[in-house]
């Protein structure tokens, strides 16, 4: 069977790597608090004397919505990755104790 005797590697630091996503959650929160400055400070350049200023306005809040709503998905994707990641990393660090324990039971026989 394909994959029977392959050995999966663990590295030993996995909990801070995915904690290293932590501060790229940040960012695009900053990110996204940025834009929307933008997008204000758009809506008021664009003035509102005329149908170019109705039409900048029109297509700035549909894309900006879009960009808004792209980086905050982002965000909550870095932010459970970062949480999940860190969760199943000490989950493996618990079943990979038991399984110390008890092979060292066996051997032992306590």
């Amino acid at each position: 069977m394909a994959g029977e005797n392959e050995i999966v590697s663990i590295p030993p630091d996995l909990k801070q790597k995915f904690a290293a996503l932590a501060p790229s959650e940040l960012a695009l929160k900053k990110a996204c608090r940025i834009w929307e400055g933008m997008d204000a400070e758009l809506q008021v350049a664009a003035g509102n004397d005329d149908e170019t200023a109705r039409s900048i306005k029109k297509e700035a809040k549909n894309l900006n919505s879009n960009i808004t709503g792209m980086l905050d998905s982002l965000s909550q994707l870095f932010n459970l990755t970062t949480v999940k990641g860190q969760k199943a990393a000490d989950n493996h660090d618990k079943q990979s104790d038991y399984n110390s324990h008890s092979a060292n039971s066996i051997d032992t026989g306590n």
